[in-house]
């Protein structure tokens, strides 16, 4: 995949989202992340990468839109965020958070990438 290198622009605010409600668990001494999780953050990153590089995208993507992958992570992040408030305040329900967290990430990822429009030249 020729579009790899854009992946860190995913990543970066991404990671430091999660990775902060990560420490904020773990402070807590809440088991509230599965072992899944640590890894399916990325997913997103991925699936966008993998959209772009194959051109299923409504508009022509080109240097210009690497504020796209900075925001996916941003929502991306915030959604787990919330998934891990989810997880503390009411753990009954910190299964099916998790769940749903997975499937908006890459749900957002995929509608973003279709309806987020190119910047002018």
């Amino acid at each position: 995949m020729e579009n790899l290198w854009i992946l860190p622009f995913y990543v970066v605010p991404a990671g430091v989202i999660v990775g902060a409600a990560g420490i904020v668990s773990s402070v807590l001494r809440r088991p509230d992340i599965f072992g899944v999780e640590y890894v399916s953050w990325l997913a997103p990153g991925v699936v966008w990468v993998f959209l772009v590089t194959l051109g299923f995208t409504a508009h022509e993507k080109w240097l210009g839109n690497l504020y796209e992958p900075v925001v996916i992570g941003v929502i991306c992040g915030s959604f787990f965020c919330v998934r891990v408030a989810v997880g503390i305040k009411r753990p009954e329900l910190n299964k099916r958070a998790a769940i749903w967290c997975i499937g908006l990430s890459n749900a957002t990822t995929i509608v973003l990438t279709f309806f987020t429009p190119p910047l002018p030249l």
